[in-house]
């Protein structure tokens, strides 16, 4: 029997969401750049930060969601298990 510490995998799940949130937040405030000639390059730079900040969002949103997905079912198995020690029990 493994022990599954529910609390625990709220706050794993709840800081995902919550570090997903605030960096999508940041989405909307990129800064405006005047590199010279290297303006292009830098912003190129910036671009490739975008999409990798869009990709690192994706990954902690689905790993917030499989986090809760695997907790409730161990919350299920665990309702069911002593569910299952109640009735061996009970007295017939």
């Amino acid at each position: 029997m493994t022990y599954v510490d529910h609390a625990a995998l709220d706050r794993i799940a709840s800081s995902f969401t919550v570090a997903a949130n605030e960096l999508d937040n940041v989405a909307g405030t990129t800064p405006t750049l005047d590199g010279g000639c290297a303006t292009v390059l830098l912003l190129d730079i910036v671009a490739k930060f975008c999409a990798d900040a869009g990709s690192l969002v994706e990954g902690l949103t689905s790993s917030s969601s499989a986090v809760t997905k695997a907790n409730n079912e161990y919350r299920r198995v665990d309702a069911s298990v002593a569910d299952s020690y109640v009735n061996a029990w009970k007295v017939k």
